[in-house]
């Protein structure tokens, strides 16, 4: 399965594939950017970046209900697990 790295990645051939191998999150950090209560709420993930076997993913939830106001970010590093 190809998965699209994002903006400013190469996809050049012979590169492997994200998610190609089993992943861990070694680096987890998540921001509120504020209150909201109406929903629906969705969240979405893209990939910043891959260098060798890490993996940088931005995600965000939004408020469909408020204009898709933005309520919180996360950055998370994956890296390649052996198990």
């Amino acid at each position: 399965m190809y998965t699209d790295p994002g903006p400013g990645v190469s996809d050049a051939p012979g590169r492997r594939e994200v998610g190609s191998e089993r992943l861990a999150v070694t680096t987890a950090s998540t921001r509120l950017v504020r209150a909201s209560r109406r929903g629906p709420f969705v969240s979405r993930a893209s990939v910043l970046g891959v260098v060798g076997d890490t993996v940088v993913c931005r995600a965000e939830t939004v408020d469909e209900g408020a204009d898709s106001a933005v309520v919180a970010v996360g950055l998370f590093r994956l890296a390649s697990s052996p198990t």
